[in-house]
């Protein structure tokens, strides 16, 4: 599996296993959400809600955590939760 921000894993930095937990649910959470209106089952709708919720945390981890002890560390990670963020408060 690929893991994002290979420079840092394996380094001991205490945000690093929280990090990865956020990102698998998000990653987890986007891959089984359906991509049209016509793939949409009853569980659609809570698919989401957890989806928005997960980058929602995961944002707020990142720039509460991560961005005040490494600033540079917290780039990538605050790009693509942003991006989630944005793709489920959109969708």
């Amino acid at each position: 599996m690929y893991l994002p921000y290979p420079r840092y894993n394996g380094k001991n930095h205490s945000w690093w296993n929280k990090l990865m937990h956020k990102w698998l649910i998000v990653i987890h959470l986007t891959a089984i959400s359906p991509m049209t209106s016509r793939e949409a089952t009853p569980e659609t709708p809570e698919i989401k809600r957890c989806g928005r919720y997960a980058a929602k945390e995961g944002l707020r981890y990142v720039e509460e955590v991560i961005m005040p002890v490494d600033p540079q560390a917290a780039k990538g990670p605050l790009k693509e939760f942003r991006q989630w963020n944005m793709e489920y408060t959109m969708g």
